[in-house]
């Protein structure tokens, strides 16, 4: 069954986004796909046969027609298909990407977050993940290799804020751009928040959130040099800790613009110590951390620019907490949306695949779960399940059109009985498959209140 996501109607609508077929047009002929009015496809159709497919499988030249025969392209072949696959194709498909995220993106505020984070205009959390890809892009992509075989993986770098339920950054790069190398692709804005792992932390990072009046925190990572904040001597973190078991402490960075942080540690349970030291040695490949690295491990340690200076090692235990929040966004990509799935296909048709993917993982996500799960937590006090409500989407897509019609109806204050009796029915089944069970133990959207 293809995704209904958009089907049928012009303009091509969800919830506040609106991509019209004059829009289509525009961005076809500025890119170069369309010169004059085509005969066999139409870039709506094109555009069209990619979302209807796009989630459901990796799409060849004769799928991608097939779509296109339906969508009213009786001329559409295999063969022409793969003629427009090309440089102008992907960067018509960017520019639609580009204008659906500029357009759904806005502010909620921050009502309802706790406290120590209620200062903050975005809260946001970044990561990245690897696709694998077919061995004949390893030029393109890179990969891992050794004598005798080699593996080619793209990397997925995403960030979600955590207060709008939105997405604000994607990008497609090759797996030798690592996340030093892409953390200044992340646009700051004063008042931001951001949570990212030690993959990204670099001294020039945490400069440039401070000149944008930015906030981040990262987990201390071995190598990194700190300095005394009076006397700018080297600051010995592990003998420090040694000494008297935790730190809480201003220091500077050993850069140019010697940049202050706060250091904030405490000793762990000796539980998740040992499993650190077991996940470390396994990583290495047989190359063992040293003696301070193993004993480092011992302790959880942050790095915390101004805003935070206030919170307690609880605190930031808890807050840097939520980055996992977009481990469990890249889950649900690919446990339930098949975000992984390529065939061979060429760098062109891959690039176009996982921009339009990426599109349609951003209406699942940011216009369709945060406004349910703020409905549901206001008419039925529960809340929903990212992960439950995307599996249930990927198993029935057909139902996207009526929650789609549900969030409508609700934003529009329609009345009429039989309207209300369709929102009702909506509202028990999203409750029944897509909330989280009862319990004591609190979930994500309990806990954090991301419900305003």
């Amino acid at each position: 069954m293809s995704c209904p996501l958009f089907l049928s109607s012009i303009p091509l609508m969800i919830g506040s986004a609106s991509i019209n077929n004059l829009s289509i047009i525009s961005h076809a002929v500025s890119s170069g796909f369309m010169r004059r009015m085509p005969k066999k496809i139409s870039p709506r159709a094109f555009l069209q046969s990619f979302i209807d497919s796009a989630l459901q499988r990796s799409p060849s030249f004769n799928d991608l027609a097939t779509e296109m025969e339906a969508l009213g392209n009786p001329m559409a072949s295999r063969q022409a298909v793969a003629k427009r696959c090309t440089a102008s194709a992907l960067l018509f498909i960017q520019a639609i990407f580009g204008e659906f995220l500029a357009q759904h993106i806005f502010p909620n505020g921050s009502k309802g977050l706790p406290g120590c984070l209620r200062d903050f205009k975005r809260v946001i959390v970044a990561d990245s993940t690897l696709i694998k890809l077919p061995a004949w892009l390893f030029e393109v992509f890179s990969g891992t290799a050794n004598s005798t075989t080699q593996s080619c993986h793209c990397r997925i770098q995403a960030a979600y804020d955590l207060v709008a339920m939105q997405f604000i950054y994607f990008s497609i790069d090759p797996y030798s751009k690592n996340d030093v190398a892409a953390a200044p692709d992340l646009a700051l804005e004063p008042g931001d928040l951001v949570l990212r792992d030690r993959g990204y932390l670099t001294a020039g990072e945490i400069q440039r959130h401070l000149a944008a009046e930015a906030h981040c925190i990262y987990r201390h990572m071995t190598g990194t040099i700190y300095l005394e904040l009076d006397s700018k001597q080297p600051f010995d973190l592990f003998a420090h800790l040694q000494q008297h078991g935790q730190v809480d402490k201003m220091v500077c960075l050993n850069n140019a613009q010697r940049t202050p942080v706060r250091l904030v540690g405490a000793a762990i349970d000796e539980e998740s110590a040992n499993l650190r030291r077991m996940r470390s040695k396994k990583e290495t490949h047989g190359h063992n951390p040293s003696a301070v690295v193993l004993a480092m491990m011992s302790w959880s340690v942050y790095l915390v620019t101004d805003a935070l200076w206030e919170c307690t090692f609880k605190d930031l235990m808890v807050i840097y907490g939520l980055r996992w929040r977009i481990e469990i966004i890249f889950k649900s990509w690919k446990s339930h949306l098949a975000f992984a799935k390529v065939h061979h296909l060429s760098e062109t048709q891959l690039r176009i695949l996982l921009t339009v993917r990426l599109m349609l993982i951003m209406a699942y996500t940011d216009m369709l779960y945060g406004p349910c799960q703020r409905r549901l937590k206001k008419v039925a006090k529960r809340d929903l399940s990212l992960m439950k409500f995307i599996h249930y989407l990927a198993l029935h897509p057909a139902k996207i059109i009526e929650i789609h019609r549900y969030l409508t109806a609700v934003a529009g204050g329609k009345d009429e009985p039989s309207t209300k009796e369709a929102c009702l029915r909506i509202a028990n089944l999203l409750v029944k498959y897509c909330c989280y069970d009862r319990r004591k133990r609190p979930n994500f959207n309990t806990q954090w209140a991301f419900d305003a």
